[in-house]
Order: structure tokens, then C-alpha cells, then sequence
């Protein structure tokens, strides 16, 4: 059995592991990096030691021409998730009858927590560290999120002021710490867990570490350095969560789009390369003697060629002979036929074709082939949206793991900021739903029509479709037809009035203009 109160810095640190150099490779594709020390270059390159081979690898690295597909694809995937702020609310913990309320007491539990938190998500820029650590599960396999307390926010004795729970948010930050430096690991023997987040103050390391007490169900929070010593922090009472949540899924940046990105930058280079030799021709002058002066020394009357430099471009003329021709005597018999060969550049179709095919393969590994079908005119419709459920479905892994780490992270930061505040477990009694928007783009004329056509018929929810042809606040929106609507109606019974209006008034006019009827007797 693992005791989590127990361990060392060299524990935690034995127990986050280091990443594999695939996914170093992959991370420094994403951040841009796509030389790597010449590791990520699969072209010719010279042998080690060979003379003149730093200097080669040198041109090469400065020549490099390179299209971060890896990066592309991770964005593309991570905005479809998030790249609208996800929905979340607060509920009831309990579960409510059909057409139950919360009590008046549990509503207003509902908004005190649900408006200071909104304050606190918006101060702290959640929604951008959420994106952050999609990134990096999608291409290292792990991500983290870490609540936490700066130092400096602690009193004296190293504990949380006492405030209000708004006062009390206002001390809590959110962290999104590099895939080596954090992780959530687990006893397989207990299942139970335990939170690492190393660091480095000056030149002494540190490991945090955040683990649930079995005896009392408290969040304990210890920081041990390089020493025996450590320091506890006071127990938590969380609800026997930890401060740390890992999102985890199979990378996206395989070994396979690694090595496509590696074809794609080589096609790059080459495509580069072609350009200067299409523009500077490689030319072989053969048979010819070079234009120049001969020089004869004073001394031994030995005369010396020396050729003056070819001069190219417009407007510049070279005068070349051929080449002497001699008998075994050294006689001058004749002249040889002076020729220029030009070595012509490869087709560059051929560059452009072989990026184009790594850039595919990238995207059909990380099944987004739909975002280079979309500007293919060639390409059905049905395919197009078979390409897109493609996508959609990708999803699923990561949608799992967002919203969950969305739904630890409000009920912890609200139960940490209820300890905080001297009123542990006052919102125990909620619980939090998070939802992400997921967008994968504009869909087709079609689909469009498709949409509308299953709301129609009953087959799709109304905000369903709309959130499907694009609408991006269905609740707002909808509020803003309903109002129009209103307005209509009111529009459309004012004018029925004063139509009514003038009806009535034109009436009551040929009345007055009408003389009375009559009698048809004879007078007297």
C-alpha cells in the first residue's frame, strides 16, 4: 500500500517520469521548432566528421522552409471544443421530481455561488487555460489543471486569510502546468491518488503534493524540497477531491504525423531550393577557353593565364574561344568547338505535389481530412459530411475529459473558497454541469437545409438546430425571436386597430352624409 504521506522529492519525481522523445519531438513541432538540432531533418545530410559538415548543416538549418501542420491540426481540434466559452451552471446535488423547484433557500444558494464564480472565471481567465491544456493532452497524452494559493497571499502563520466567499476566489488562482512537471498518479494496489506538481524556486526544487486522508476524507497538501524536512499545509475538507486533475487521451501527434510533418518541411526546403536554382541556372561551359590576359614574368619570361570572372546578367557580353588544340610538338593545330550546358530545375510540380501528400496524410491521421475537402469542388456533398462526422466523433475522447475537468474545477474552487471563508461544505449540496459548444466550422448549404427540415418534423430539438447551423448563444437568440415576434404582433394589432379605426370613422361619415328616408304616403 502506497503511503502518498510518506514520499520524497526523489518519490514524486520517480513517480511523474520523464516524457518519451516522441513527445518532446511533438512539442517542439507545436511550438515551432521544426530543425530540432537537425533530428527532424530526413533529407541528405553530410557525414559526421566529414570536413566542411557543420558548415553544411549550418546552410541546410538556414534554409529550411517549414509549414506547422502539427500545430494546425491541434488548434483545429481544440477549437472546436473550445473555441466558444463552454455553458456551466450550478444544480441541485439532490435529485428533483418532475416539475420540483429548488426551495427559495436553495435558489439563492445557487446564485450567491453561481455570480461570484462567474466573477472569479472571468478575473482568472479559465477559459484560455482550459484551451492551454487541450493543447498539450492532444499532443503529449496529459494535461493539467492546479488550484492553488500564491504564497504570498498567505498570513503569518502560512494559512488562508479568513473573507467572504468572493474574497476568498479572489485568493484562488488557476495554473496549467507543462505536461513534465505535473500529473495525477494512482495506487494500483488501493486506487487511491495523489496530485505532483514539481518546481523551482532559485536553485532548490520542489514537489507539491496533494493527497485524500483515508481516516477523514481531508485534501492534505504537503511541499517537500531537496531536505527531510517538508511543510504541510492545513487539511481541506474538498469533499475528498485533490487540487490537481489531469486530463489524459491518446495523442493526435502520433509517430506517423511526426513523420509526414518531417516529409512536408523536406518538400518545403526543396520547393525553396528549386526557386533559386530555376532562377540562378547551374551552366557548364565546355571546350572554352575563359576571357582573360596573359601575364609574363620579368625574370623567367614565363607568361601565366589568368582568366577574368564570367560576367552574367542583361546587358553584359562574353567573348569565350575554344580551347587550343596541340600536336606532340606543342604546336597549335586547331581550336575546339566552345558549348554551354544548362542544367534546368526539376518540375516543381513535383515539390508541390509531395507537400501536398504529407499535408493530406497529417490530416487523415488526425481524421480532419474534411478541412482540405471543404475548397475541393470536385468533391460530393455526402462526402464532405461524411468527413465532418469523422471529425465530430475524434472528439469524443477529448470532450469527455474537458468536461470533466470542467466540472472539478468549479466544485472544487467553490468548496476550497467555502473552507476559506470559515463555512466548509456550505455548497456540498450542489453540483456543477459543464457543457462545451463544440463548433467544427461552417456547415454546407445543405446540411443547413437538412437541419431545418428535421426540426420541422420534430426529429431535432429547436436549440439543437440552431446550434447547429451556427447560432452561437441559442438562449440569447432565441430570447431576441421571441421579442421580435412580440413586436410583430403588437405591429400587426395596432395596424388592425386603426384599420378598424378608419373603417369605423368613414362609416359614421356616410351615415352623417345619407338624407333620412322618405315617407312614400301622400300629404295631406
Amino acid at each position: 500500500m502506497t503511503d502518498f504521506a510518506d514520499w520524497t522529492l526523489q518519490d514524486a519525481t520517480d513517480a511523474l517520469g520523464k516524457l518519451e522523445a516522441g513527445v518532446l519531438a511533438s512539442s517542439r513541432f507545436y511550438d515551432g521548432d521544426h530543425w530540432q538540432g537537425g533530428d527532424a531533418w530526413i533529407g541528405p545530410r553530410p557525414a559526421t566528421g566529414e570536413i566542411g559538415a557543420e558548415a553544411v548543416r549550418l546552410e541546410i538549418q538556414r534554409a529550411l522552409v517549414s509549414k506547422n501542420a502539427v500545430r494546425e491540426v491541434v488548434t483545429r481540434h481544440q477549437g472546436a471544443l473550445l473555441g466558444h466559452e463552454p455553458d456551466w451552471d450550478l444544480t441541485l446535488a439532490r435529485g428533483l421530481a418532475d416539475g420540483e423547484q429548488p426551495t427559495p433557500e436553495e435558489q439563492a444558494l445557487i446564485d450567491e455561488a453561481g455570480a461570484a464564480l462567474t466573477t472569479w472565471w472571468d478575473a482568472r481567465g479559465v477559459h484560455s487555460s482550459l484551451r492551454t491544456a487541450v493543447a498539450r493532452v492532444l499532443w503529449a497524452g496529459r494535461s493539467c489543471l492546479r488550484l492553488y494559493v500564491p504564497s504570498g497571499l498567505l498570513n503569518e502563520q502560512g494559512r488562508v486569510p479568513l473573507g467572504t466567499l468572493t474574497e476568498s476566489l479572489d485568493r484562488l488562482f488557476l495554473d496549467d502546468p507543462l505536461p513534465a512537471q505535473a500529473d495525477v498518479v494512482r495506487d494500483s494496489a488501493t486506487h487511491r491518488q495523489a496530485g505532483i506538481y514539481l518546481y523551482r524556486e532559485g536553485v532548490t526544487d520542489y514537489a507539491e503534493l496533494v493527497s485524500v486522508d483515508v481516516t477523514n476524507g481531508e485534501t492534505v497538501l504537503r511541499i517537500v524540497g531537496n531536505t527531510a524536512e517538508s511543510e504541510q499545509r492545513a487539511p481541506l475538507p474538498l469533499g475528498g477531491r485533490l487540487t490537481i486533475f489531469a486530463l489524459r487521451r491518446d495523442p493526435i501527434i502520433t509517430p506517423q504525423v511526426r513523420q509526414q510533418q518531417m516529409l512536408l518541411n523536406l518538400a518545403k526546403t526543396m520547393l525553396g531550393r528549386n526557386v533559386v536554382m530555376g532562377g540562378f541556372l547551374e551552366r557548364i561551359i565546355l571546350n572554352a577557353q575563359l576571357p582573360g590576359t596573359i601575364t609574363e614574368d620579368a625574370t623567367t619570361k614565363k607568361k601565366t593565364f589568368v582568366p577574368d570572372p564570367l560576367r552574367l546578367g542583361a546587358g553584359t557580353t562574353n567573348i569565350l574561344a575554344g580551347l587550343p588544340i596541340t600536336d606532340e610538338a606543342g604546336r597549335v593545330t586547331g581550336y575546339a568547338t566552345p558549348s554551354i550546358v544548362y542544367r534546368d530545375p526539376v518540375p516543381v510540380t513535383t515539390f508541390e505535389d509531395t507537400a501536398r501528400s504529407a499535408y493530406l496524410g497529417i490530416l487523415e491521421e488526425t481524421q480532419q481530412l474534411y478541412a482540405a475537402i471543404a475548397g475541393d469542388a470536385t468533391a460530393s456533398g455526402e462526402s464532405r459530411a461524411q468527413a465532418r462526422a469523422d471529425f465530430t466523433l475524434s472528439l469524443g475522447d477529448t470532450l469527455a475529459q474537458v468536461e470533466q475537468a470542467g466540472r472539478w474545477l468549479i466544485e472544487t474552487a467553490l468548496a476550497m473558497a467555502a473552507a476559506f471563508s470559515g463555512v466548509p461544505g456550505r455548497y456540498d449540496g450542489l453540483r456543477a454541469t459543464f457543457a462545451c459548444r463544440v463548433d467544427t466550422g461552417p456547415i454546407t448549404a445543405d446540411e443547413q437545409d437538412q437541419t431545418r427540415q428535421n426540426v420541422a418534423a420534430g426529429l431535432l430539438a429547436e436549440e439543437t438546430g440552431m446550434a447547429r447551423i451556427g447560432v452561437q448563444d441559442v438562449d440569447a437568440e432565441k430570447t431576441k425571436i421571441a421579442a421580435q415576434r412580440e413586436t410583430a404582433q403588437q405591429s400587426q394589432q395596432s395596424n388592425a386597430s386603426a384599420i378598424l379605426g378608419r373603417a369605423g370613422l368613414l362609416a359614421s361619415q356616410v351615415r352623417a352624409d345619407t338624407p333620412p328616408a322618405q315617407d312614400g304616403g301622400a300629404s295631406a
